[in-house]
């Protein structure tokens, strides 16, 4: 509005013509991708199989097996929502993709499939080894496979791919230096065989496999060839005795893993019972912001030592467990500077050795199914060595006391001889179980003194 002034001199108000407003332009309305359908694209970003197992999310991949890869496909999802999804869009991932475990199922497997978006139990025979290209069947009329690419199987898997070739590879290094460890051949396949059931975690070896003898005699390097074989380094542990039974979170490491070294060990209290109850098939674990829960084990235990454990179980339960092999020959040292390199894992992670030592255990793996498994009575006599090495007054049972028929031997007699020899006395109950196991007689009295019968005395 304005005012203006005519030809007469009058004032006039005039008002503009109002000008057309501007039109505001609508908004496209697009859908906000829900949470749902973010895990969906992060999964389609990831482009492998995944598994929620033990508290961490595994990805499945030919060259490597399953390996834990949490932090990578946490990080994915935040890069592709733009912000933090561990409550949203992981939470829907983990529980899309969660092992079941002894609380939500009533069959703890080893391995699962996906079937229809979700795991079941995928049972394994024990004549069967899974490879990460497929199914390998040994039968005693020969053997048969069976590729699986096109399946997703959860599990411990050989990372080497099968082929007809592979059962006559061989590392001669490794079987050199076998030959040089253990002289007798009936040792040597006793080792075989029982290292064989490293590549069934399905399989239950109720014991620990150890290594025992001088310093610098190969114990530590045959371990590490063994451990590398079926899976590389991603396929082994390598914690401590000590550190499994004092750290509640360190048995998580033996998850999905065919074998656990421990090098060196040294004395650790509870050790007799951690092991006696992991090798009855189960381990309880308690990943970090979650509760505890009872897995199947599949690592094998593997141990190297100097000196043998101290048992404080009596009841021979534990000693029953170890597969006890001796090494009493050093290797020579030399003047080279890289004389450990052996010892290292990146050594026996090379393929070319990696085939020859897994050759070696599938056919120990087929001496097993057609022979059996049968500790032979040297490497119990070995064992029992090994004890009493640990165990002072064990050791003086079996050098001063020995079978003699329609003989008398007062426990007083055994409490005084360990006394005048610096050995603390068994007594009672204890004394009784190694006397029954290692001579087969029980406690008796003959007038009115309490002793063994059939025993006596070295002199």
């Amino acid at each position: 509005m304005k005012t203006i002034v005519d030809d007469f001199g009058n004032q006039i108000m005039v008002v503009d013509a109002q000008a057309p407003k501007a039109t505001k332009k609508k908004r496209v309305s697009r859908k906000k991708a829900s949470d749902y359908d973010m895990a969906q694209m992060v999964l389609e970003a990831w482009g492998k199989p995944m598994a929620f197992h033990g508290g961490e999310m595994w990805s499945f991949d030919p060259a490597t097996g399953w390996t834990v890869a949490s932090e990578h496909i946490l990080s994915l999802a935040n890069q592709m929502k733009g912000c933090n999804t561990k409550s949203t869009v992981w939470e829907i991932l983990v529980n899309q993709h969660k092992t079941p475990s002894c609380d939500t199922h009533p069959n703890p497997s080893t391995y699962w499939e996906r079937v229809r978006n979700r795991w079941e139990p995928f049972p394994v025979n024990s004549n069967q080894v899974l490879f990460a290209n497929g199914i390998l069947t040994i039968n005693p009329t020969g053997i048969e496979f069976e590729p699986t690419e096109e399946r997703a199987i959860f599990g411990p898997r050989i990372t080497i791919p099968f082929d007809d070739d592979l059962f006559d590879q061989h590392c001669s290094e490794f079987e050199d230096l076998i030959d040089f460890a253990l002289p007798e051949p009936e040792h040597r396949v006793y080792l075989q065989k029982l290292c064989s059931l490293i590549l069934q975690p399905h399989v239950l070896l109720r014991g620990q496999v150890v290594f025992w003898g001088v310093p610098h005699s190969g114990k530590s390097t045959l371990a590490t060839a063994i451990g590398m074989a079926p899976g590389g380094l991603t396929g082994a542990s390598y914690q401590s005795e000590k550190r499994l039974t004092k750290d509640k979170w360190a048995t998580i490491s033996l998850l999905n893993k065919f074998i656990n070294v421990s090098n060196d060990s040294d004395f650790s209290p509870s050790w007799e019972s951690f092991m006696k109850d992991y090798t009855t098939g189960m381990v309880s674990v308690e990943p970090k912001f979650h509760k505890p829960t009872s897995l199947p084990a599949t690592a094998k235990l593997f141990t190297t030592c100097n000196e043998f454990q101290k048992l404080k179980d009596m009841s021979g339960a534990a000693q029953q467990r170890y597969r006890v092999f001796e090494f009493t020959k050093p290797i020579p040292e030399s003047a080279t500077a890289n004389q450990s390199e052996k010892m290292t894992p990146g050594y026996w992670c090379d393929e070319s050795r990696r085939v020859g030592v897994l050759a070696w255990l599938l056919r120990g793996l087929e001496l097993t199914l057609s022979e059996g498994l049968l500790e032979p009575k040297s490497l119990q006599a070995v064992k029992q060595r090994a004890v009493g090495e640990g165990n002072p007054a064990i050791a003086w049972l079996s050098d001063n006391v020995e079978p003699a028929e329609n003989e008398f031997l007062p426990s007083s007699a055994i409490a005084e001889g360990m006394l005048s020899d610096n050995i603390e006395p068994l007594h009672g109950p204890v004394l009784a179980k190694f006397m029954f196991r290692m001579f087969g007689v029980q406690p008796t009295k003959e007038k009115r003194v309490r002793g063994y019968k059939n025993v006596k005395l070295i002199k």
